[in-house]
Formats: structure tokens, sequence, C-alpha cells
């Protein structure tokens, strides 16, 4: 079958049908990235962010006794807002949009396909727009998804003006090398923070993300109150939930603040504000310490949100929810772990010794009175609130 010129196929996706382009995708099985260039995007390796974002309106509307809208700005092929429509009862509507005029279309096409006109709108529209047409009162959202193919940067402070008291915003960045540390200047550019290379780049990013969000929804007098943070494949994805007025703003602002790194031995550490010492001398080994931020210093995520999430999962009926699962156990237990993690090969690589089993590192930590915690961020790495001596004095007895 041909739409607009090229070949399209169906496919189904939780519980929609979708008109998609019949595209290779790049990658292996397990790594799958549509083509940047496809005439509308459909990334089926973003199924599990798919579903985690139906989990996320389950888990946090069902309490609420109003129905909800939503606003997928950035739609693709419109199989987000799709889903969320089909899946969450509950929400009453969502808009459904995006710039590129056949990527509309053929949305529509799928709002027909699903026979949920009455529900679905469909909007060809800069999203920054699309926000500001929406940001009356009475006219703004319960949740707004933006999920770009690269920085989510230019569109979060339109966006705070669409987004409801008590509502959600979802933020995808795939961006990562930027954020991770590899691009400093158009970190700075993008994010207006400093970038900073470390073994745990991926929280860092997470970090300098939510940063950026805090401070720009606090210029519209919103406070965020993160509910879920990961990083996924290519991207990292956070939740936040918002709240208006000067207190909610004044406490999204308290969590705000630099991270300190020692590359000699590995110290680190977190400070609140907003100002960054530049010259801080490690108190390990006297060397200087780098510098990342203004980025997020308090927690990524609230673990009785994602043991809902979890709960959900359970109950659902996705095809693949398996590694899904998975994500939410390791996220639960990390909640509440210290801040950064190691990654044991990084540490033996720096000490010129060779990797012992993780198990005698664990035990190791634990027998010295630290917490332990794996982390999702990397599959080897671990937390703990034990100094970076203590830790490397463990991997060194390993």
């Amino acid at each position: 079958m041909k739409s607009q010129g090229f070949p399209t196929k169906t496919v189904t996706e939780g519980c929609v049908k979708l008109l998609i382009p019949d595209i290779p995708v790049k990658g292996s099985a397990e790594f799958r990235v549509a083509p940047r260039k496809t005439p509308v995007f459909y990334n089926p390796s973003m199924t599990l962010s798919r579903d985690l974002a139906v989990l996320v309106l389950r888990a946090y509307f069902k309490a609420l006794a109003r129905r909800v809208s939503g606003c997928d700005a950035l739609a693709g092929c419109g199989v987000r807002g799709l889903r969320l429509v089909a899946e969450v009862d509950g929400v009453d509507s969502v808009v459904v949009n995006d710039i590129n005029p056949i990527a509309a279309e053929m949305a529509s096409t799928n709002v027909e396909i699903n026979g949920l006109g009455a529900k679905v709108s469909v909007e060809n529209e800069d999203a920054r727009l699309l926000f500001l047409k929406n940001s009356a009162s009475g006219m703004r959202f319960d949740y707004i998804d933006v999920d770009p193919f690269g920085s989510p940067a230019p569109f979060i402070q339109s966006a705070a003006l669409a987004i409801r008291d008590g509502g959600i915003l979802a933020a995808t960045a795939t961006d990562t090398a930027v954020l991770c540390g590899l691009y400093p200047k158009a970190c700075f550019r993008k994010y207006w923070a400093q970038s900073l290379k470390t073994e745990y780049h991926h929280e860092v990013a997470a970090r300098l993300l939510l940063g950026f969000i805090a401070r720009s929804l606090a210029m519209h007098g919103m406070g965020v109150e993160p509910l879920l943070t990961y990083r996924e494949a290519h991207y990292i994805r956070v939740y936040v939930l918002v709240r208006s007025g000067a207190k909610s703003v004044n406490e999204s602002v308290r969590g705000i603040g630099y991270l300190h790194h020692c590359f000699r031995c590995l110290n680190r550490g977190m400070k609140h504000g907003f100002t960054s010492e530049a010259e801080r001398t490690c108190g390990g080994c006297g060397h200087v310490m780098a510098s990342a931020g203004p980025l997020w210093v308090e927690k990524l995520l609230e673990k009785a949100f994602c043991e809902r999430l979890y709960d959900e999962a359970q109950a659902s009926t996705f095809k693949e929810k398996k590694p899904l699962l998975r994500l939410l156990v390791t996220l639960i237990n990390e909640a509440e772990a210290a801040a950064t993690y190691y990654i044991p090969a990084k540490v033996c690589k720096k000490l010129g010794i060779q990797v012992p089993p993780t198990r005698i590192i664990t035990d190791r930590i634990k027998h010295m009175g630290y917490s332990f915690n794996k982390t999702h961020y990397a599959v080897d790495g671990f937390k703990t609130d034990a100094p970076a001596r203590v830790v490397v004095e463990a991997v060194k007895l390993g």
C-alpha cells in the first residue's frame, strides 16, 4: 500500500493499529532506530517509553475525580497520543500535533483507523505556537509530552504556559552526547549549564535536564517535583509534577545546585545553590575539583510512585513487559540511593588493577557499614553512600 508517495504498512502497538512508513530501521533487533529522514517518524525502539507513559497516566490520574486532557506535541504518526486515549481510563481528550503536514495527515488517518475521532484532535502547528494558543485558563492540559528528535529545550518554556497546575510534564532528550559531556559548548548553548564527562555521565545528563526544566518553569511561577527519571538506550526521559505558586517555586529552586568531581581520587559531591566554587579543593586529595551545573541535586524519582507503576505494569497486558518490570524494579531499589554511581572497571583502570567480582566489592562495602544499590544507568554500575576512598579500598582488597 502507498500513501503520499512512499510505501506504508500497518502495525499494532498496545491497543492501537497504526499506519506507518514502510522504511527499514537501523540497528539490531534489540536496538532499532528509525531513520531521521523518514517522511513520518515512528521509532519501534521507543515502545517501552510509550508503555511507561501509559502507566504514568494510569497511576497518577486514577485518583482524580475528573476527566483529564493531554497533548502529544511532537507526535509523528500519533502513536503516543492514541495509546493514551485508548489505554488510560479517564483521559477525555488528547491533542496530537506535528509541524510536518505529512505526519499530521498520517496521524489523522490513524485516528480514523482506531475510531477515536471523538477524543483525539490533530493539529499541524509549531509545538510552541500550539502551547501559546492553549495558555489561557481553562484551555491548559493536564499532561504534556515533549518528545522531540534531539533536545526538548526549545519547547519547555512555552510548554510551561500550557500545563495546568497539578499536571504532569514529560520530556525526552535524545541529545545525550551533549548532556553527557562530549560537547560542553553545545550543552551550555542549549541548557545554560556546564556538562562534565565522568563515568556516571548518564546520571549527570538526567540531572542537567531536570535542572533546566526546573529553572525554566520557575520563570513562569511553577515548581517541579520529579516523579520518574530514567535512562534507556539512546535517551533520557523525565516526568515532573508541576505546581504553581511561590512556595512550590522556592522548594523547586532549592533542588538546584552543582556537582563537584575530583578526577584524581574519584571524590564527588553535590552542593545546593546557584554559585559554583571555581577553585573548589578536594577534601580527599587536595586536587582542584571539576564542576557541572546548575543541575538537579535532589532525588530523581519518587519510590512510592514507581511502586505504583510496577503494580500497574504487572496488571497490564503489554506484549513485552518483562524489560519494563526489570527496569521498574531497579528504579525502585535505587530511588533513595546516594547520588552518582561507580563502575568497577573504570575504577580498576585508574588503579591499574584487574576487576574483582562485583559480589566481593558488594560484601566489602556492606561490611564497612555502607549502602550498596545497583543502578539502571549502567549494567555494572552501583550506588553507595561510602566515600570514594572507601570504594577504592574495597576494589583494591577485592
